[in-house]
C-alpha cells in the first residue's frame, strides 16, 4: 500500500483509465452534495493564496498488465463519487467553453500564461483520444451509468434506461457555470487546488474488500446493502463479474429503484429471517450476510447464492407493492394485511409466497393464510396487545409447521401462540368487548377497520380511500354546541367522553372539514355531496336514515358493527376442547427456552462465538449433552452440569460457570473468579466471561477440568470427589537444574524488592505478595509460567514483547536467564502498582479516553444518587454502590452502581421493570436474563453510560425508582 498526496484533477491527466469495480454502487450523489463540492472549488478559485483544499481519498488498485499499448488502468476502490462528479463538470466546463471560447489563465508562478479550450479539457481530463472501445474513457462508470455517460460525452445514442444521478449531475453543473457573476477562470483554478490523499494498493498483498468497507468518503454512508454487493462481486474474475452483474444485480436493484429509501436494505434484513429464522440487528444486516454465506455449502456456487437472493426479490416486491401479484383475490389480500404496516411478517409472507410457488399451498390456502394473519393482527392491535414478541414468532413460524395441512397447521401454531401467558389469538368475546369500549381513533388500525367494514358492505364496488378520512358523528370538540348538548341529555358530558372515540361513533367521509362540529342535523342535510345523505359511503349513509344521535344510537351501532367485523375478522374453527389443549401447549412452549431463545438479540459476531464454545464443550466427551434451562443453557456430563453458559448481547460477551470448586481449578491465565457465596443463575463457583476475540483454547483447557472433575466425583462411592481430600502444594522439584537456578533467581529478586514481599504455595501455583498478590509462577516442562497483575499499558512497548494478556494479568513462559531479565520490568511494575493500591486494570478495546470517562461518569452518578433524598443510604466497595431506602421489613435496594472496565461505561441497574419507567430519552433495556443482579425483580432495568450528558436523564430514571421503593 502506498499513500501520497496530489491533485484531484491530475488524477485523470495522461493516457489513463479509472474503472469502477462492478460491485460498488451507482453513482450517488445528490444535489447537497454536488452543492458542497461547488462551493468548495468556487471558494478554492476565488483565494488568492496558492493553499490547496483537502476533499478526501482515493483509493485504487492498478490492474495487471495496466501498461499494455502505453495505457495505465486501475480499478476505483474508493472515490468513485468524487471522480465521477469531477468528470460531469469538467464535461459541462469543456461544453461551456465551446459556446464562449478559449480561456487565458496565468501560470502560477511566472509572468506567462496558458490558453485553454474545449479541446483540452475533453482530451486531458475525458477522453484518451487516439484509444477506442472502452479504453477510450478515462472514467469507466458501473453498468448502470456507463452508457449514459458515453452519451453525455457523445459517443452513443441515448440508452433506454437512463441513469438518473448522471444526467441530473450534469444538468446541475451545466446551470451553475452559466449563472451571472461564474468566472469560468476560477471555477478551472478552483478544480486544480483541489487535493486528495492517494492510496495505491498492492495485487495480492492488500485486500481491497477489507478497505472497501472500512473507507467512506463519499459523504453518503455506505449502506448495507452496497458492503453486501461488493461481498459478492469482489474476488470474482471479470467475466464472471461481469456476467452476474448485468444478468443478477443490476436488474435486482433496479427492481427497487422506484421505492422507498431503504427498502432493499430492509429486504435483505428479510431475506436473512427468512433463511436463517433469526432476525439480524438492522445495523448488523452485511455482518449477518457474511456470516450466511459462511454457513453456506462449500460447493455451492455465487452465482446460485445470487440467483436466490434475485428470486427472493422478485417475491418481496410482491408485498410492498401487490398490485404486481397476478390474482385479483390474493393482491386484495395482500393489500389489506400489509395496510396494518407491520413489517415483521415479511419473512413469513415470503416463505408462504415461496411455498405456494413450490406446490406446498394452494392459491386459495395462501389467500386465507393472509386473511388468516390479518384477523390475527387486527384483533390484537384492538385488544392492545404487544408487537415486540412478534419479531421471533414470525421469524420462526415456519418452522413449526406441517406443511403438508398447511392453512390448518397455521390456524393451530396462531391459536397456540402465548405472550406472558396471555392468549395470543384473541377471542370473539375478547375482540367484541374491546372494540365496543376501546378509543379506536387513538389505534393505528382505525381507518383501515373502517375501510375494510365498509368495502365488504359493498364488496363489488371496492372503495379508494386514499381521500378520505375518519368522521366524529358526535363531535369530539369539549365545548359542544348546544344542540348536541340537547340531543345527549343531562350526562352530555360523560357520554362524549365515554363514546367519542369508539366504533359506534366513527365512520369515513371526505368533508372532514365542512362537517366540522356541526349538529347532527347539519351533517346529515348539508347540500351534496357534503351531507351523510348525499354520501356514497354505505356505512355514512345510514347514519342519515336516523333522527337523533344519542348514547343508545350509539352503542346500538358498535354492536351491530362488532357483529360484522367477528364475521370479516373471523378466529379460526376448532372446538372448545381443542383450543384449551393449543393453548395449553402453547403456554408450556412458552416456559421452554431453546438455545435460539438465548441467541434472539444476539448478532453475528456474538453468534459465532457463543457457536464455538458449543462445539468445544461438545467435543470434550462423547457423553456430554446439552440442555437449554431459563436462564442459561446447561452442558451435563451423566447428569451433572460441568458447564453453564449464556450470550450477553448487551456486552457481545458469553458469561457462564465452571461446576467445581476454585481451589480444584488450575488457570493460569487467570480468565475467571471465585463468586462462593455470591448469587448466580448458574451451577458452580467458577465464574467466567468470553469477549469477542478470547482464548479458546485456554477455556477449553478450563472446561476440561470442570468435566474431569464432575466425572471423578461420580467415580467416587457415594459421588464424594476425587480430590475431596486435602490437595497437595505444587511441586516445583521436579524441574531441570537451569530452570532451579531461574526460580531462585526470580526469587532473589523479588524478595529484594522489599521486606514486606512474602511467598505463598497453593495447589497450583507460587503467588508473590506485599499489599496484595502481584505474581504466580507456575512450574511447567522445562520452565516457569509466570504472571503479573499489570496494564500492558504500564510497560514501554520493547517490555510489553513476549507478554500475553488474559483479564486483568499479563502472562509469559521464561526458559532461560535472559527471558527473565527481559520480563523483569513487568515484574517490578507489578509490584509498585500494588504497592500504589490500584486494583482496577484496564482491559484491551478501552481506551485510556473511555477508561478515564466511565470513572467519571460513575463519580457524577455516585455523588448525585447519594444526594436524591435524606433518607437514602449507600453501600460501596471497590467496583460497585449500593443504594437503599427504608422500608417495613428493613432496607430496601433500589438501585445498583457499577463500573465496567470491560466495556467503558458507568453502569446503572434499578430494582424496576423497564416498563413501569417514564423514560423519554429511551434509555436502558431489560438486563440480559441470567445477569440479573440478586434480589431485583427479575428482567430488571440496566443502561450504561458513555458520556456525560447521560447522567441527567438517568437520575430522572433513579428518582423514579427512589419514589417507587419509598411509597
Amino acid at each position: 500500500m502506498i499513500a501520497e498526496q496530489a491533485k484531484l484533477a491530475e488524477l485523470l491527466e495522461g493516457s489513463k483509465q479509472f474503472e469502477v469495480p462492478l460491485y460498488q454502487r451507482p453513482y450517488s450523489w445528490g444535489t447537497p452534495e454536488r452543492e458542497q463540492f461547488w462551493r468548495d472549488i468556487v471558494r478554492a478559485g476565488r483565494d488568492p493564496k496558492p493553499t490547496l483544499h483537502f476533499t478526501g481519498s482515493v483509493v485504487y488498485m492498478e490492474r495487471p498488465g495496466s501498461m499494455a499499448g502505453n495505457l495505465k488502468r486501475a480499478r476505483l476502490i474508493d472515490g468513485q463519487q468524487r471522480l465521477t462528479t469531477l468528470t460531469l463538470l469538467m464535461l459541462a466546463l469543456a461544453e461551456r467553453l465551446a459556446e464562449v471560447g478559449e480561456l487565458e489563465l496565468p501560470l502560477e508562478g511566472t509572468a506567462d500564461s496558458q490558453r485553454v479550450e474545449a479541446s483540452d479539457l475533453r482530451n486531458d481530463y475525458l477522453v484518451n483520444k487516439r484509444l477506442s472501445g472502452d479504453s477510450r474513457y478515462k472514467l469507466l462508470p458501473t453498468h448502470v451509468d456507463r452508457d449514459t455517460l458515453k452519451h453525455l460525452l457523445g459517443d452513443a445514442p441515448p440508452p433506454d434506461k437512463v441513469s438518473r444521478e448522471v444526467q441530473a449531475g450534469a444538468e446541475f453543473f451545466r446551470g451553475r457555470l452559466t449563472e451571472p457573476g461564474v468566472d469560468l477562470r476560477e471555477v478551472l483554478r478552483g478544480i486544480h487546488k483541489l487535493q486528495v490523499v492517494t492510496v495505491a494498493l498492492e495485487e495480492g498483498r492488500d485486500d481491497p474488500q477489507l478497505i472497501f468497507e472500512s473507507l467512506n468518503s463519499t459523504g453518503k454512508d455506505l449502506t448495507q446493502a452496497d458492503l453486501i454487493r461488493n461481498n459478492v462481486l469482489m474476488g470474482l474474475e471479470a467475466a464472471e463479474q461481469d456476467n452476474l452483474s448485468r444478468d443478477y444485480w443490476v436488474p435486482m436493484e433496479a427492481l427497487f429503484a422506484d421505492t422507498e429509501e431503504g427498502t432493499f436494505d430492509r429486504f435483505m434484513r428479510d431475506f436473512l429471517t427468512l433463511r436463517t429464522r433469526s432476525l439480524p440487528n438492522e445495523r448488523e444486516v452485511y455482518a449477518a450476510f457474511k456470516a450466511y454465506r459462511a454457513s453456506r455449502p462449500t460447493e455451492e456456487s455465487v452465482k446460485a447464492l445470487v440467483a436466490d437472493v434475485v428470486h427472493t426479490a422478485r417475491l418481496y416486491l410482491g408485498i410492498i407493492d401487490p398490485a404486481r401479484l397476478p390474482q385479483t383475490a390474493l393482491r386484495l389480500a395482500m393489500e389489506d394485511l400489509t395496510a396494518l404496516r407491520l413489517r415483521v411478517i415479511f419473512p413469513f409472507l415470503l416463505e408462504l409466497l415461496e411455498d405456494r410457488e413450490r406446490g406446498l399451498l394452494t392459491p386459495e390456502d395462501l389467500v386465507r393464510s393472509l386473511r388468516l394473519m390479518e384477523s390475527f393482527l387486527l384483533r390484537r392491535a384492538v385488544v392492545g396487545a404487544r408487537t415486540a414478541p412478534l419479531n421471533r414468532f414470525f421469524a420462526g413460524l415456519g418452522r413449526d409447521l406441517k406443511k403438508d395441512d398447511y392453512l390448518r397447521s397455521l390456524e393451530r401454531a396462531l391459536v397456540r401462540f402465548q405472550d406472558r401467558d396471555q392468549d395470543g389469538f384473541p377471542t370473539d368475546e375478547v375482540f367484541a368487548r374491546s372494540l365496543q369500549e376501546v378509543a379506536l381513533y387513538r389505534l393505528n388500525v382505525c381507518k383501515h377497520l373502517l375501510v375494510r367494514l365498509e368495502n365488504s358492505f359493498n364488496p363489488k364496488e371496492k372503495l379508494w380511500h386514499a381521500g378520505l378520512t375518519i368522521e366524529h358523528v358526535l363531535p369530539q370538540n369539549e365545548d359542544l354546541s348546544q344542540p348536541w348538548r340537547d340531543m345527549l341529555g343531562a350526562d352530555w358530558r360523560g357520554i362524549q367522553e365515554r363514546l367519542v372515540h369508539t366504533l359506534g361513533n366513527l365512520t369515513l367521509t371526505g368533508y372532514n372539514s365542512e362537517l366540522g362540529d356541526r349538529s347532527f342535523e347539519e351533517k346529515r342535510k348539508l347540500p351534496e355531496p357534503k351531507g351523510y345523505v348525499h354520501s356514497r359511503l354505505l356505512m355514512t349513509r345510514k347514519i342519515a336514515d336516523l333522527d337523533v344521535w344519542n348514547e343508545a344510537e350509539i352503542v346500538a351501532r358498535s354492536a351491530t358493527l362488532t357483529q360484522h367485523a367477528l364475521g370479516l375478522w373471523a378466529y379460526p374453527e376448532f372446538t372448545p376442547e381443542e383450543i384449551t389443549a393449543l393453548r395449553v401447549e402453547g403456554r408450556q412452549r412458552s416456559k421452554v427456552r431453546t438455545v435460539e431463545d438465548h441467541l434472539e438479540t444476539s448478532g453475528p459476531a456474538l453468534r459465532e462465538l457463543f457457536g464455538q464454545v458449543r462445539s468445544r464443550l461438545a467435543k470434550l466427551h462423547e457423553g456430554v449433552t446439552e440442555a437449554s434451562q431459563k436462564t442459561y443453557v446447561a452442558y451435563k456430563i451423566q447428569g451433572s452440569n460441568f458447564c453453564d453458559i449464556v450470550p450477553q448481547p448487551a456486552l457481545d460477551t458469553v458469561k457462564g460457570w465452571l461446576n467445581l470448586s476454585p481451589e480444584h481449578l488450575d488457570d493460569p491465565l487467570h480468565l475467571t473468579r471465585d463468586i462462593t457465596g455470591k448469587g448466580k443463575p448458574g451451577n458452580g463457583n467458577v465464574e467466567f466471561t468470553l469477549p469477542l476475540q478470547s482464548d479458546l483454547d485456554a477455556f477449553e483447557a478450563l472446561a476440561r477440568q470442570a468435566l474431569d472433575y464432575q466425572l471423578a466425583r461420580q467415580s467416587k462411592p457415594g459421588g464424594e470427589t476425587a480430590t475431596s481430600e486435602a490437595p497437595g502444594m505444587v511441586d516445583f522439584s521436579h524441574l531441570p537444574e537451569t530452570v532451579q537456578q531461574i526460580l531462585h533467581e526470580l526469587e532473589t529478586r523479588t524478595r529484594g524488592l522489599s521486606g514486606d514481599v512474602w511467598d505463598n504455595l497453593t495447589q497450583f501455583h507460587r503467588s508473590f505478595r506485599a499489599r496484595r498478590v502481584f505474581m504466580e509462577v507456575r512450574p511447567r516442562q522445562s520452565a516457569i509460567h509466570v504472571s503479573v497483575k499489570l496494564a500492558p499499558e504500564s510497560l514501554q512497548p520493547d517490555e510489553q514483547e513476549g507478554w500475553g494478556q488474559g483479564g486483568a494479568w499479563l502472562s509469559r513462559t521464561i526458559r532461560t536467564l535472559e527471558e527473565l531479565e527481559h520480563a523483569w520490568p513487568a515484574m517490578v511494575a507489578a509490584y509498585l502498582r500494588q504497592e500504589e493500591g490500584a486494583t482496577d486494570v484496564k482491559l484491551p478495546g478501552v481506551s485510556n479516553a473511555q477508561y478515564k470517562q466511565a470513572k467519571a461518569i460513575y463519580a457524577e452518578l455516585l455523588s448525585r444518587a447519594s444526594n436524591v433524598a435524606d433518607d437514602v443510604t449507600v453501600q460501596t466497595t471497590q467496583k460497585s454502590a449500593k443504594f437503599y431506602v427504608p422500608g417495613s421489613a428493613g432496607p430496601r435496594e433500589f438501585m445498583r452502581l457499577y463500573s465496567s472496565s470491560i466495556s467503558g461505561s458507568a453502569g446503572v441497574r434499578l430494582n424496576l421493570l423497564p416498563g413501569a419507567l417514564d423514560n423519554p430519552a429511551g434509555l436502558g433495556r431489560p438486563v440480559d436474563p441470567g445477569n440479573e443482579t440478586s434480589g431485583f425483580v427479575e428482567g430488571h432495568f440496566e443502561v450504561r453510560a458513555t458520556a456525560m450528558d447521560e447522567v441527567d436523564p438517568i437520575m430522572l430514571l433513579v428518582r423514579q425508582a427512589y419514589e417507587v421503593h419509598r411509597a
